[in-house]
C-alpha cells in the first residue's frame, strides 16, 4: 500500500446558550468545532482548514503504552474494545491493539498541534458525562517541541506527570482514502470526542505546519467555505456538513454512540470528470462502483453530468451521496439524498444535505 497511515481528532466544544437565543431567525448550534489553518508553505494541503491530527509514529506502536495505560483504566475495561476488526484502519496496524495505536496517534498528534492535552489523571473521578478530560503541564512549549521531533517524548512526559491519554473518551468517526492521482496519500481515521469549553488555542512558535485554530459551529465553517473565506478538502466538507444536522450536542453525541458500534468502512471518494463538470462520488451514491481499485480512483465519462447521471433508469430509486462541482463558484456542492443509504457500516449521516 503506497499511503500513510494517520489519525486525526475532531473536538467539538460545548457553549452554553441562554434559553430561545435565535441569530438571523436560526436557532443557534450549542456547541463548535476546532480547525486548523494550515501553512501555505506545506506540500499537502497548503492553507487548507483540518481537524487536528497526523501521521502514525512507531513510537504509537510501543509495548509500553498497554501496560501503562492498563495501571490508569478500572479492571472492567475490556481491551478486546481496541481489537475490533470492523474497523477498517485496524486491520492493517501490526499490533495487538490497533484501537490504542491510533487513539494515542491522534491524542499526541493534537497535543503537538493545538496544546489541548486529551488525557486523565489517577485522581479524576469516574466519568459521569460524555466530555474527555483535559490538563495542564508545566514547560508545555518544551513537551510540545519534544514531541514533535521525537514521538516517543509523548510516553515520557506521561509518566513523568502521571497522565494516561483520554482513550476511553474518544470514538470512531469514520475513515478517508486520500484518491490515488494525489502526490501525497493518506489513509486517515477520524475520531471524534466532546470538551466542556472552547479553549484558546496556541499554535506554537516553531511549528512550521500549522498558522492558525478557530473553533466554529459547523454551519458558520461552511458559510465561509462558500464565501471563499476558508478552503476545505473533500473529507473536511463532508463531514461538517454531516455534524451541520446536529444543533444540540447531546443528540450528536447520541448519535456518534449509537452509530460507532456499526464499525466503519474506508471512505474512497470516486472522482468522476464530465465533460462539463465533475463529481466525487462517495459509497451509498447508486452510480458508486460495485468493485472499485484503490489505486485508480478517477473516471473519465465522455459526456455531461446529465448524461452520466442517466445511467441509472430507476429514478425513483436513484441515490445521491456525493460532492458535485459549481462551475460558477468552483466549489464542491453537497447532494445527499435523505433515507437512502444503509449505514451499517457506520461512515456516513442519511441525512439530507446541499449546501
Amino acid at each position: 500500500m503506497s499511503w500513510k497511515k494517520s489519525a486525526s481528532l475532531i473536538l467539538l466544544g460545548q457553549q452554553t446558550l441562554l434559553n430561545g437565543m435565535k441569530t438571523n431567525g436560526h436557532n443557534l448550534f450549542d456547541y463548535s468545532i476546532l480547525l486548523l489553518q494550515r501553512s501555505p508553505n506545506m506540500r499537502f494541503a497548503p492553507d487548507y482548514s483540518v481537524f487536528p491530527g497526523g501521521t502514525l509514529d512507531p513510537s504509537d506502536l510501543s509495548e509500553e503504552w498497554p501496560h501503562y495505560i492498563k495501571e490508569f483504566l478500572p479492571s472492567t475495561v475490556d481491551f478486546n474494545l481496541f481489537k475490533r476488526t470492523d474497523i477498517d484502519m485496524y486491520n492493517d496496524i501490526p499490533n495487538p491493539y490497533p484501537g490504542l495505536v491510533m487513539r494515542i496517534c491522534s491524542i499526541r498528534e493534537t497535543f503537538e498541534e493545538t496544546g489541548f492535552l486529551v488525557c486523565s489523571t489517577r485522581n479524576n473521578s469516574p466519568r459521569k458525562n460524555v466530555f474527555a478530560y483535559l490538563q495542564t503541564i508545566n514547560k508545555i512549549d518544551y513537551w510540545r517541541s519534544a514531541c514533535r521531533e521525537d514521538g516517543a517524548k509523548f510516553l515520557e512526559m506521561c509518566k513523568i506527570h502521571n497522565l494516561c491519554p483520554d482513550i476511553m473518551a474518544l470514538h470512531e468517526w469514520s475513515e478517508h482514502l486520500t484518491p490515488s492521482f494525489s502526490d501525497i496519500r493518506f489513509d486517515n481515521l477520524l475520531y471524534i470526542t466532546s470538551i466542556e469549553d472552547t479553549p484558546t488555542c496556541i499554535i506554537a512558535s516553531d511549528d512550521p505546519e500549522t498558522v492558525s485554530a478557530q473553533w466554529l459551529p459547523p454551519n458558520i465553517w461552511l458559510q465561509n467555505y462558500v464565501s471563499n473565506k476558508t478552503k476545505f478538502l473533500p473529507p473536511q466538507l463532508y463531514e461538517l456538513s454531516q455534524m451541520e444536522n446536529f444543533q444540540n450536542l447531546f443528540e450528536l453525541n447520541k448519535f456518534i454512540i449509537e452509530r460507532v458500534v456499526n464499525g466503519v468502512k474506508r471512505s474512497i471518494g470516486m472522482l468522476v470528470k464530465c465533460s462539463d463538470s465533475a463529481l466525487i462520488l462517495y459509497p451509498g451514491d447508486t452510480l458508486y462502483p460495485s468493485n472499485i481499485d484503490v489505486n485508480n480512483t478517477l473516471i473519465l465519462f465522455d459526456g455531461t453530468v446529465e448524461e452520466f447521471n442517466k445511467q441509472k433508469i430507476d429514478k425513483e430509486n436513484q441515490y445521491l451521496n456525493r460532492l458535485v462541482m459549481n462551475n460558477e463558484t468552483r466549489q464542491w456542492e453537497i447532494q445527499r439524498t435523505s433515507n437512502n443509504i444503509s449505514f451499517k457500516n457506520g461512515t456516513h449521516s442519511t441525512i439530507a444535505s446541499k449546501l
